[in-house]
């Protein structure tokens, strides 16, 4: 399985002229090419070493040393509380812990501007709402990452799932109700 992070070279400087409050930003896109997510939510259950729900509480973002190719990797860390687990691995908690959960990606303040990296191919994610994570260990970023990039995330808007991937796969269940997809975990977890 080869894994390979495409960052789009067109560069683009917006924004208004410089005042205090405003810097301009060179924005990024990038394509995180990972390996096609299985179609079946139960498969990628069976994959990741942990799925919880949980309510993204707070982030930062950092820069990373990466290799060769990609010297640098902009990552957003975010803190995590667990609402409810479904599978879980040695570091996840019970409800009501945290863990923290790195996805490539963030705004870096670099003084004189801002470097925004945009995972091109998810609709992101936001503090203050709820998601069901299928994540597995980084050792090297001592965190969470997502199985299949951002196609293993999906918010939990009310009663509605909403995928925060654009593959096909999360799409499949984008708009279907919370509490159902929240059961089908639930009956999961009990095998």
């Amino acid at each position: 399985m080869k894994r390979c992070l495409w960052i789009t070279l067109a560069t683009v400087l917006t924004g208004a002229p410089i005042t205090a409050a405003q810097k301009p930003v060179n924005e990024s896109r990038v394509h995180l090419d990972t390996a096609r997510p299985p179609a079946q939510i139960e498969d990628l259950f069976a994959q990741a070493g942990g799925v919880a729900l949980v309510k993204l509480l707070s982030h930062n973002v950092e820069e990373r040393q990466g290799d060769a190719r990609f010297p640098g990797l902009v990552l957003t860390r975010f803190d995590a509380q667990v609402i409810e687990p479904f599978k879980r691995d040695q570091g996840m908690p019970m409800t009501g812990g945290h863990i923290a959960i790195v996805v490539i990606g963030g705004d870096l303040d670099r003084g004189d501007h801002i470097e925004r990296v945009i995972d091109a191919d998810s609709n992101g994610l936001s503090n203050g709402r709820q998601y069901v994570v299928f994540v597995k260990w980084n050792q090297s970023w001592q965190a969470y990452s997502l199985m299949y990039a951002s196609n293993g995330a999906f918010g939990i808007d009310g009663d509605q799932v909403a995928p925060v991937g654009r593959g096909r796969p999360s799409q499949a269940h984008a708009g279907k109700p919370g509490g159902a997809f929240l059961d089908l975990l639930r009956r999961l977890s009990t095998k």
